[in-house]
């Protein structure tokens, strides 16, 4: 179902603070436009973490609907309260979503058997696919490689894995210990230079910040490597590698996202925030304007 290039969509904030439904639309319509493969809602690049239940549920009411099926819908559902992710995760399912994604919770560190009662748990509310998420530097601990196998061989909907990790390392030990013994297994790498790795060594696909505002760059590499164009995709490597200097200018990677997006589509809109992630570089739009009209010089499909 899920596969290609996933953004994990940013979410567009008026100047009060409050979730602006047209501009998220119209940010949803360019991303299709764009040639992606499916998109993450909810996920961390949303600032899902920022956001009431009742938003969350407001905005997947108003958002997976409008989508209406032109791509495959994923919705981010982890949280330290279980009953809020398995609430969450039926609601998707009952607005047409077509799988869930759930991070491991955080504050409190988990032992291997309560963090596999936690992604049971979710999994067992819902009929369609979940998918887990292994971002450490966020939550404090990894999801252990043992953790995986056991829901793997005892929860036949939980069908992948989204990495977002700095070493590469740990990629590819879960595509050698999990999706060699379990082909169905799927697996998703987050940092923008990880796709081709990824893909050369059987990843699935990326759901990549990048793709928020320059979803052709990835789609475009993606499309190389499956052609075999390995000219191209030295091309498009280069331009993401260009890009990595995003993830050094906010410590909240997606209000650099959000600029980038406003930068390439809504240029003439000044930024809306939500406290306490208001603070950021007054320069980060120009920042990532800057490496934006860079590679769209360079000529981007689409």
């Amino acid at each position: 179902m899920f596969k290609g290039i996933i953004p994990p969509v940013v979410i567009f904030f008026d100047q009060d603070g409050e979730i602006d439904y047209p501009l998220n639309k119209k940010h949803i319509d360019h991303l299709i436009d764009s040639g992606i493969d499916g998109v993450l809602l909810l996920g961390s690049s949303s600032e899902f973490s920022s956001l009431k239940f009742s938003e969350k549920i407001e905005y997947l009411n108003s958002l997976i609907p409008y989508i209406n099926g032109r791509v495959p819908v994923m919705v981010g559902v982890g949280n330290t309260v279980l009953k809020e992710s398995i609430e969450l995760a039926q609601y998707a399912e009952s607005m047409g979503a077509q799988g869930v994604m759930a991070v491991n919770p955080y504050y409190y560190k988990l032992s291997n058997n309560q963090m596999v009662e936690y992604f049971t748990e979710i999994s067992n509310a819902v009929s369609i696919n979940t998918y887990l998420y292994n971002i450490p530097q966020f939550t404090g601990q990894e999801i252990p490689i043992d953790v995986i196998a056991t829901l793997v061989k005892n929860q036949p909907t939980i069908r992948g894995i989204k990495e977002t990790v700095a070493e590469f390392g740990r990629i590819r030990k879960v595509l050698k210990e999990i999706k060699e013994k379990h082909p169905q297994f799927d697996v998703f790498t987050a940092f923008d230079e990880h796709l081709v790795d990824g893909y050369l060594i059987g990843a699935t696909g990326s759901i990549n910040g990048s793709s928020n505002f320059l979803p052709e760059v990835t789609v475009n590499l993606l499309e190389a490597l499956e052609a075999k164009e390995f000219d191209k995709v030295q091309k498009y490597q280069m331009q993401i590698s260009s890009l990595m200097s995003i993830y050094e200018i906010n410590s909240s990677f997606f209000s650099t996202f959000k600029e980038g997006a406003y930068y390439r589509w809504f240029n003439d809109r000044p930024s809306g925030v939500r406290k306490p992630y208001s603070k950021y570089d007054k320069d980060t739009r120009t920042k990532v304007g800057e490496l934006i009209d860079t590679i769209i010089k360079q000529g981007v499909h689409h």
